[in-house]
This record gives C-alpha cells, structure tokens and sequence, in this order.
C-alpha cells in the first residue's frame, strides 16, 4: 500500500470539516501534501468524524514506514549545530531541570 491512496479522501475530508478553502496550492503529489499539511495546521479544536481519524491514521503509518522514523541521535540541535557550550538541563550545576543561571562555562 502506498500512503498515495489515502491522500486525497483525506484531503477531501479535510476541506469539508474545516471549512475554509486554499487556493493557489502547487499540483501532483507534493503540492496535495502540503495542501494536507496547511489543513492539519489550520484546523480548530473541535471533534473529529471518526472516519476522517481513521483515514489520517492510516495515511500517517503508511508515511512513516514509507519514509522511516528518524532517531534521537539524528536530530540536530543547538549544541550540534552552532557550537553551542552550554550543558543541557539535565547537565546543569545550577539544579535539576534549569537552564538559567549565573555558571560559566568553559
């Protein structure tokens, strides 16, 4: 199965409970996804039809085994990113779970 399949009933379905209506979204498959994700965003607080939860449950596993799940040690942060020297909460001398503080660092 591809994620492809489920993309348009749930954009579809998307557009009815919200809705509000984007024009000018790029075509294809790319273009339907970022549609999708524009409405995902969007979307008020409110209930969900449970068929419209299944169907983006199901396109959203299909995603993931498509694309794979990055781990932990994959993602950039801070630190990684920019040279950062300051230690993380969890490392920090100035108590369990705070980053703000008077400590230099080396």
């Amino acid at each position: 199965m591809s994620s492809e399949q489920f993309l348009k009933p749930l954009l579809e379905g998307m557009m009815k409970d919200s809705g509000i209506a984007f024009t000018g979204a790029p075509g294809g498959i790319e273009g339907e996804g970022m549609l999708l994700r524009s409405y995902m965003n969007v979307r008020r607080p409110s209930p969900v039809p449970y068929d419209l939860l299944e169907l983006q449950d199901r396109y959203l596993k299909e995603r993931n085994a498509e694309r794979g799940v990055n781990p932990v040690e994959r993602i950039a942060t801070v630190d990684k990113t920019l040279g950062s020297n300051k230690r993380s909460a969890a490392g920090s001398p100035c108590g369990k779970g705070t980053l703000d503080c008077d400590v230099g660092f080396e």
